[in-house]
């Protein structure tokens, strides 16, 4: 194994465990609100948090890291990697798998979840490139200001917020029963507001603001 083999297998370990930390947390929040917040908890909780969300989450992260690893570094196959395995990916994402693939709005829905891939591969792709023995040092090594790394949280906020009001205007995007799709549905922003908070809350802390 070359040098640059071995680095990307280490930075591929050291991003896949800092990314299922923060899914457990996620989804850990997600349980809390679900059980304080709906009647109907059972079922939503099965759908968003229970075991099955949380293996597709790890193979979501393990498709965004093959995926960054093939990356040249021209970017020239980006596009085809993104659609090769966009099905995958959207097999795999929160809102895809709980979203009604027929729904007037599904094909806006599908390109910024598309626009979500993008931006994670991208984003991976670089870390893979890092230098360091944790993911804080893999962060600043290819982001060495905190303004050059909140310009990518910032992007995936935007993207996020733009998913949050297509749910939150139409909620018969989510694929679920009538009587608790509401439910579903505020699930799911919550988990969105999380993530965002979240990635902001990292970000400061990765570089000590």
């Amino acid at each position: 194994m070359s040098v640059d083999e071995e680095k990307y297998q280490k930075n591929i370990e050291i991003i896949k465990k800092y990314m299922l930390e923060e899914i457990k947390l996620a989804l850990k929040n997600s349980g809390k609100f679900i059980m304080d917040n709906m009647p109907t908890y059972e079922a939503a909780y099965q759908l968003l948090v229970g075991p099955d969300e949380e293996e597709r989450s790890r193979r979501q992260i393990n498709l965004i890291l093959e995926c960054a690893a093939k990356l040249k570094s021209d970017h020239s196959n980006f596009e085809e990697l993104i659609e090769s395995n966009f099905k995958q990916y959207l097999r795999n994402d929160n809102l895809g798998y709980n979203m009604r693939k027929r729904h007037r709005k599904s094909v806006v829905a599908f390109e910024l979840i598309k626009e979500m891939f993008k931006n994670h591969v991208i984003s991976f792709s670089e870390l893979l490139r890092g230098e360091g023995e944790t993911y804080d040092d893999l962060s600043r090594s290819v982001s060495p200001t905190y303004e050059e790394a909140i310009e990518y949280v910032n992007k995936e906020i935007e993207i996020s917020n733009k998913i949050s009001d297509l749910i939150r205007n139409d909620r018969g995007i989510i694929n679920a029963p009538g009587y608790f799709r509401y439910d579903i549905m505020l699930a799911v922003l919550n988990l969105i507001e999380y993530g965002n908070k979240r990635l902001i809350e990292e970000t400061k802390r990765i570089y000590n603001k």
